[in-house]
């Protein structure tokens, strides 16, 4: 099992603004470490370790994505994320 902690989040916290329909959402709620509390906690148990450790390490600045995997990230975990990440700013704020 590798650490993929040191790599970069899925997603980045302009792409989170997507799901919170309030305009005047503060960027600096989204964190980075909100942004992998909610790849832990919500994308990684439906990929499974290997394939999450295959998508943070291609994803990251210095790899590149395969194919398959850019459609995967780009099409469906990128939009999840970004509600996940919203539920879990919710929760903070509350």
């Amino acid at each position: 099992m590798a650490n993929v902690r040191q790599y970069d989040n899925l997603i980045t916290a302009s792409v989170v603004t997507k799901s919170f329909t309030n305009q005047a959402t503060d960027l600096a709620l989204i964190s980075n470490e909100l942004i992998t509390i909610a790849e832990l906690a919500h994308i990684k148990p439906m990929l499974g370790l290997d394939m999450y450790e295959e998508l943070k390490t291609q994803n990251d600045s210095t790899g590149t994505l395969t194919s398959a995997n850019s459609t995967l990230l780009t099409h469906y975990i990128k939009d999840a994320l970004a509600w996940y990440v919203r539920f879990e700013v919710m929760n903070e704020i509350q």
